[in-house]
Protein backbone atom coordinates (compact mmCIF):
# COMPACT_ATOMS: atom_id res chain seq x y z
CA UNK A 1 0.00 0.00 0.00
CA UNK A 2 1.56 3.23 -0.88
CA UNK A 3 0.43 6.53 1.13
CA UNK A 4 1.25 9.94 -0.06
CA UNK A 5 0.31 13.40 1.00
CA UNK A 6 0.64 16.73 -0.61
CA UNK A 7 -0.87 20.38 -0.02
CA UNK A 8 -3.09 21.35 -2.59
CA UNK A 9 -6.10 23.27 -3.15
CA UNK A 10 -5.47 25.07 0.27
CA UNK A 11 -5.27 21.47 2.11
CA UNK A 12 -3.24 18.43 2.59
CA UNK A 13 -4.32 16.00 -0.13
CA UNK A 14 -3.76 12.45 1.20
CA UNK A 15 -3.56 9.51 -1.36
CA UNK A 16 -3.66 5.46 0.00
CA UNK A 17 -3.55 3.03 -2.91
CA UNK A 18 -1.93 -0.24 -3.86
CA UNK A 19 -1.52 1.35 -7.34
CA UNK A 20 1.69 2.06 -8.83
CA UNK A 21 4.00 5.27 -8.11
CA UNK A 22 3.32 6.26 -11.13
CA UNK A 23 -0.73 6.44 -11.30
CA UNK A 24 -0.19 8.00 -7.52
CA UNK A 25 1.61 10.75 -9.06
CA UNK A 26 -1.10 10.90 -11.57
CA UNK A 27 -3.93 11.71 -9.50
CA UNK A 28 -1.96 14.30 -7.74
CA UNK A 29 -1.42 16.16 -10.80
CA UNK A 30 -5.11 16.17 -11.64
CA UNK A 31 -5.67 17.77 -8.13
CA UNK A 32 -2.68 20.56 -9.35
CA UNK A 33 -4.53 21.31 -12.61
CA UNK A 34 -7.52 21.90 -10.97
CA UNK A 35 -5.95 24.30 -8.73
CA UNK A 36 -4.43 25.87 -11.48
CA UNK A 37 -7.79 25.85 -13.51
CA UNK A 38 -10.17 27.30 -10.60
CA UNK A 39 -8.42 28.62 -7.95
CA UNK A 40 -10.69 31.73 -6.71
CA UNK A 41 -6.92 33.23 -5.24
CA UNK A 42 -4.76 32.62 -8.10
CA UNK A 43 -4.44 35.76 -10.22
CA UNK A 44 -3.27 33.12 -12.83
CA UNK A 45 -5.82 30.66 -12.61
CA UNK A 46 -8.46 30.04 -16.22
CA UNK A 47 -10.91 31.37 -13.01
CA UNK A 48 -9.65 34.47 -12.37
CA UNK A 49 -9.38 35.43 -16.37
CA UNK A 50 -13.00 34.38 -16.34
CA UNK A 51 -13.76 36.87 -13.35
CA UNK A 52 -11.86 39.67 -15.20
CA UNK A 53 -13.25 39.12 -18.61
CA UNK A 54 -16.56 37.40 -19.15
CA UNK A 55 -18.60 40.20 -18.34
CA UNK A 56 -17.30 41.10 -21.52
CA UNK A 57 -17.05 38.77 -24.01
CA UNK A 58 -17.33 34.78 -23.80
CA UNK A 59 -14.29 33.24 -22.54
CA UNK A 60 -13.17 29.70 -23.72
CA UNK A 61 -12.71 27.11 -21.20
CA UNK A 62 -10.86 23.71 -20.39
CA UNK A 63 -12.85 21.10 -20.07
CA UNK A 64 -12.74 20.69 -16.55
CA UNK A 65 -14.38 24.19 -15.89
CA UNK A 66 -17.04 23.53 -18.32
CA UNK A 67 -18.04 20.70 -16.25
CA UNK A 68 -17.83 21.83 -12.94
CA UNK A 69 -19.37 25.25 -14.22
CA UNK A 70 -22.01 23.41 -15.71
CA UNK A 71 -22.84 21.16 -12.50
CA UNK A 72 -23.04 24.16 -10.80
CA UNK A 73 -25.67 25.93 -12.46
CA UNK A 74 -27.70 21.99 -12.36
CA UNK A 75 -27.39 22.20 -9.12
CA UNK A 76 -28.37 26.03 -8.95
CA UNK A 77 -31.38 25.55 -10.77
CA UNK A 78 -32.56 22.29 -9.08
CA UNK A 79 -31.73 23.36 -5.66
CA UNK A 80 -34.28 26.47 -5.66
CA UNK A 81 -31.22 28.60 -5.79
CA UNK A 82 -29.58 27.30 -2.83
CA UNK A 83 -26.12 26.57 -4.55
CA UNK A 84 -24.80 29.79 -5.71
CA UNK A 85 -21.08 30.06 -6.57
CA UNK A 86 -21.49 33.72 -7.91
CA UNK A 87 -20.17 36.82 -6.05
CA UNK A 88 -21.08 40.49 -6.74
CA UNK A 89 -19.55 43.35 -5.58
CA UNK A 90 -22.64 45.45 -5.77
CA UNK A 91 -26.30 45.59 -4.73
CA UNK A 92 -27.85 43.82 -7.15
CA UNK A 93 -26.71 40.60 -6.33
CA UNK A 94 -25.70 37.45 -8.43
CA UNK A 95 -27.09 34.29 -9.43
CA UNK A 96 -25.49 31.69 -11.54
CA UNK A 97 -28.64 31.76 -14.64
CA UNK A 98 -26.30 34.92 -14.98
CA UNK A 99 -23.53 32.51 -16.07
CA UNK A 100 -24.16 31.55 -19.85
CA UNK A 101 -22.35 28.68 -21.54
CA UNK A 102 -22.16 29.09 -24.82
CA UNK A 103 -20.84 26.52 -27.65
CA UNK A 104 -17.46 25.79 -28.48
CA UNK A 105 -16.76 25.30 -24.65
CA UNK A 106 -17.44 29.58 -23.79
CA UNK A 107 -18.35 31.18 -20.79
CA UNK A 108 -19.93 34.49 -20.66
CA UNK A 109 -21.36 36.25 -17.61
CA UNK A 110 -24.71 38.44 -18.72
CA UNK A 111 -23.70 40.88 -16.12
CA UNK A 112 -20.61 41.77 -14.13
CA UNK A 113 -20.06 39.51 -11.68
CA UNK A 114 -17.00 37.18 -10.32
CA UNK A 115 -17.44 33.04 -9.62
CA UNK A 116 -15.86 31.14 -6.38
CA UNK A 117 -16.17 27.44 -7.40
CA UNK A 118 -14.65 26.45 -3.82
CA UNK A 119 -17.85 24.98 -3.17
CA UNK A 120 -17.59 22.68 -5.53
CA UNK A 121 -13.97 22.04 -7.10
CA UNK A 122 -12.40 20.26 -4.38
CA UNK A 123 -15.05 17.53 -4.69
CA UNK A 124 -14.39 17.57 -8.32
CA UNK A 125 -11.09 17.08 -7.96
CA UNK A 126 -10.70 14.11 -5.52
CA UNK A 127 -12.80 12.84 -8.63
CA UNK A 128 -10.53 12.90 -11.10
CA UNK A 129 -7.73 12.13 -8.69
CA UNK A 130 -9.53 8.74 -8.48
CA UNK A 131 -9.88 8.42 -11.75
CA UNK A 132 -6.04 7.60 -12.12
CA UNK A 133 -6.26 5.28 -9.48
CA UNK A 134 -8.70 2.78 -11.27
CA UNK A 135 -5.58 0.20 -12.08
CA UNK A 136 -5.96 -0.53 -8.71
CA UNK A 137 -8.49 -2.50 -6.55
CA UNK A 138 -8.79 0.06 -4.17
CA UNK A 139 -7.99 3.52 -3.04
CA UNK A 140 -8.84 6.67 -1.17
CA UNK A 141 -8.51 10.11 -1.58
CA UNK A 142 -8.76 12.74 1.12
CA UNK A 143 -8.52 16.66 0.53
CA UNK A 144 -8.75 17.61 4.03
CA UNK A 145 -12.18 16.21 4.52
CA UNK A 146 -13.57 15.44 0.97
CA UNK A 147 -13.00 11.83 1.13
CA UNK A 148 -14.11 9.28 -1.63
CA UNK A 149 -12.92 5.79 -1.50
CA UNK A 150 -13.34 2.33 -3.90
CA UNK A 151 -12.92 -1.24 -3.73
CA UNK A 152 -13.20 -3.64 -0.75
CA UNK A 153 -12.31 -1.98 2.00
CA UNK A 154 -14.39 -0.25 4.21
CA UNK A 155 -12.77 3.42 5.46
CA UNK A 156 -13.85 4.78 8.86
CA UNK A 157 -15.13 8.12 8.42
CA UNK A 158 -15.63 11.05 11.23
CA UNK A 159 -16.02 14.45 11.79
CA UNK A 160 -14.47 17.09 13.98
CA UNK A 161 -16.93 17.38 17.31
CA UNK A 162 -18.61 21.11 16.50
CA UNK A 163 -18.20 22.00 20.67
CA UNK A 164 -15.15 19.99 20.16
CA UNK A 165 -12.82 20.91 16.89
CA UNK A 166 -9.58 18.80 18.30
CA UNK A 167 -12.11 16.02 18.69
CA UNK A 168 -13.23 13.48 16.49
CA UNK A 169 -16.54 11.66 16.62
CA UNK A 170 -16.96 8.65 14.61
CA UNK A 171 -19.60 8.57 11.94
CA UNK A 172 -18.98 4.34 10.33
CA UNK A 173 -17.58 3.41 7.26
CA UNK A 174 -17.66 4.12 3.65
CA UNK A 175 -16.75 1.97 0.86
CA UNK A 176 -17.52 2.67 -2.88
CA UNK A 177 -19.10 6.62 -2.45
CA UNK A 178 -17.57 9.70 -1.31
CA UNK A 179 -17.85 12.27 1.99
CA UNK A 180 -18.17 15.48 2.73
CA UNK A 181 -18.17 18.15 5.35
CA UNK A 182 -18.84 21.11 5.16
CA UNK A 183 -18.89 22.96 9.51
CA UNK A 184 -17.89 26.32 10.64
CA UNK A 185 -15.83 25.14 13.78
CA UNK A 186 -13.00 27.95 14.65
CA UNK A 187 -14.57 30.20 12.03
CA UNK A 188 -17.77 30.98 14.11
CA UNK A 189 -16.01 32.37 16.98
CA UNK A 190 -14.29 35.20 14.21
CA UNK A 191 -17.32 36.17 13.28
CA UNK A 192 -16.86 34.61 9.91
CA UNK A 193 -19.37 32.34 8.29
CA UNK A 194 -18.27 30.08 5.15
CA UNK A 195 -22.18 29.32 4.28
CA UNK A 196 -24.34 32.37 2.65
CA UNK A 197 -27.60 32.27 1.91
CA UNK A 198 -27.36 33.12 -1.79
CA UNK A 199 -31.26 34.73 -1.51
CA UNK A 200 -31.33 36.19 1.75
CA UNK A 201 -28.10 36.85 2.37
CA UNK A 202 -27.03 36.10 6.25
CA UNK A 203 -25.56 32.69 7.52
CA UNK A 204 -27.90 30.04 8.05
CA UNK A 205 -27.63 28.61 11.55
CA UNK A 206 -29.63 25.50 11.80
CA UNK A 207 -26.69 23.33 12.43
CA UNK A 208 -23.30 22.69 13.57
CA UNK A 209 -22.17 20.40 11.16
CA UNK A 210 -23.43 19.06 7.91
CA UNK A 211 -22.36 15.82 6.43
CA UNK A 212 -23.32 14.27 3.04
CA UNK A 213 -22.67 10.74 1.34
CA UNK A 214 -22.74 10.57 -2.16
CA UNK A 215 -21.58 8.10 -4.97
CA UNK A 216 -19.08 11.28 -6.30
CA UNK A 217 -17.26 13.75 -4.44
CA UNK A 218 -18.23 16.95 -6.33
CA UNK A 219 -22.41 16.06 -5.35
CA UNK A 220 -21.17 15.34 -1.89
CA UNK A 221 -19.33 18.49 -1.49
CA UNK A 222 -21.87 20.44 -3.39
CA UNK A 223 -24.79 19.13 -1.36
CA UNK A 224 -23.35 19.73 1.67
CA UNK A 225 -23.99 23.22 0.74
CA UNK A 226 -27.40 22.80 -0.16
CA UNK A 227 -28.61 21.40 3.33
CA UNK A 228 -27.11 24.20 4.99
CA UNK A 229 -29.14 26.44 2.82
CA UNK A 230 -32.58 24.62 2.70
CA UNK A 231 -32.42 22.20 5.58
CA UNK A 232 -32.20 18.40 5.78
CA UNK A 233 -36.53 18.14 4.45
CA UNK A 234 -36.32 20.63 2.13
CA UNK A 235 -33.58 18.95 0.53
CA UNK A 236 -34.45 15.53 0.62
CA UNK A 237 -35.83 15.36 -2.80
CA UNK A 238 -32.67 16.66 -4.42
CA UNK A 239 -30.73 14.43 -2.17
CA UNK A 240 -32.79 11.46 -3.15
CA UNK A 241 -32.62 12.23 -6.78
CA UNK A 242 -28.39 12.37 -6.63
CA UNK A 243 -28.50 9.29 -4.52
CA UNK A 244 -27.19 11.32 -1.45
CA UNK A 245 -28.25 11.19 2.41
CA UNK A 246 -27.11 14.44 4.73
CA UNK A 247 -25.97 13.52 8.18
CA UNK A 248 -25.97 16.53 10.38
CA UNK A 249 -24.99 17.75 13.75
Amino acid sequence: MIRRARPLLGTLVDIRTPAEPAAVTHAFEAVAQVHALMSFQDPASELSRLNREAWREPVPVHPWTWRVIGAARWLHAHSGGAFDCTVCDDDGGARMDAVELLAGRRVRFARRLRLDLSGIAKGFAVDRALDRLRSAARGAVNAGGDLRVFGPDAEPVAVRDPDQPHAMRPLGTLSNGAFATSAPYYSEHEGHWSVRDPQHGGSPRRYRSVSVLAPTCLRADALTKVVWVRGVEAAQPLLARLRAEAIVL
